[in-house]
């Protein structure tokens, strides 16, 4: 019986890592067109933003450069690349225990067929992200953190609590008091942030660390978050020396200045938070 057990769980083991997916949108925010191996190919039901099932192809990739929607970044889009024919990505989904994203595709039998095809023959599909609109997202969320290196420099009294960083209407928020005219805090942010962007060197570039538990209470100054406990490869980003940094599993820009200008375009507050509306240009 423990002999058949061990089999059962080696095989499971050995399962496992062969699923494991690698997130090259990690390793490089500018990487928009990359090739890969099929580990799987179902069809599958889902729910649509409309709620209601659609059957569609699930894809998972060996190597996936869509960044799903998280950390208050939208999902990419784009295309998937099988013989010459683009197939339009319809959605992503992140299945966060497992590490993996998976690419929904409109239901086609000629594309299922391409697929399995593809998978039983190691052929690798090209996957094609949307540039311009990849470039603006990791703008957008790098100005989120950006934003939060000028709180910390106008020593303001609040606590990040939330990011998003859509293109419709792009805010940070931040547990604290609003003391004064909002219109005065606007344009102190807004001078500073023209500051520090004017003052970052050229040669001052993002950061990416990989952290354990124990280097990232460091960085952080005391006890990290549950969701960290045991965590032995953390992602921490630092856009420039300006920045603290934070765990982020999101697209940045390489450099602050092509942010090029932060707008502040408004200052509020939304009950228990302070809100902060931005643009970039």
């Amino acid at each position: 019986m423990q002999i058949y057990q061990r089999i059962i769980r080696n095989f499971c083991r050995k399962m496992e890592q062969e699923q494991i997916q690698i997130q090259k949108y990690l390793e490089d925010s500018y990487l928009t067109q990359y090739p890969s191996t099929i580990l799987d190919v179902q069809n599958v039901l889902i729910n649509d933003a409309k709620k209601q099932n659609v059957n569609v192809i699930q894809l998972l990739l060996k190597e996936n450069i869509f960044h799903p929607q998280g950390g208050g970044q939208p999902d990419d889009e784009g295309q998937i690349k099988i013989n010459d024919n683009l197939f339009n990505v319809m959605s992503l989904q992140n299945d966060k225990p497992k590490q993996q994203v998976l690419l929904n595709l409109q239901h086609q039998q000629q594309l299922f067929d391409l697929l399995i095809e593809a998978k039983q023959s190691n052929q690798s599909v090209i996957q094609i992200v949307n540039e311009q609109q990849r470039r603006n997202f990791a703008r957008l969320h790098s100005a989120g953190h950006f934003i939060d290196m000028v709180v910390k420099k106008l020593g303001l009294k609040w606590a990040g609590a939330k990011g998003y960083h859509f293109p419709d209407g792009s805010y940070v928020e931040y547990t604290g008091t609003l003391e004064g005219k909002p219109e005065d805090t606007q344009l102190s942010l807004q001078q500073t942030c023209d500051q520090l962007l004017n003052e970052t060197e050229e040669n001052d570039s993002k950061q990416v660390e990989y952290l354990n538990e124990e280097q990232l209470s460091q960085r952080l100054g005391g006890e990290v978050p549950h969701y960290f406990k045991g965590a032995q490869n953390v992602r921490y980003i630092k856009l420039c020396k300006y920045d603290d940094g934070c765990p982020c599993g999101g697209t940045h820009v390489n450099h602050v200045k092509e942010l090029i200008k932060v707008n502040i375009v408004k200052i509020q507050k939304k009950g228990k938070f302070v809100r902060v509306s931005y643009k970039v240009q």
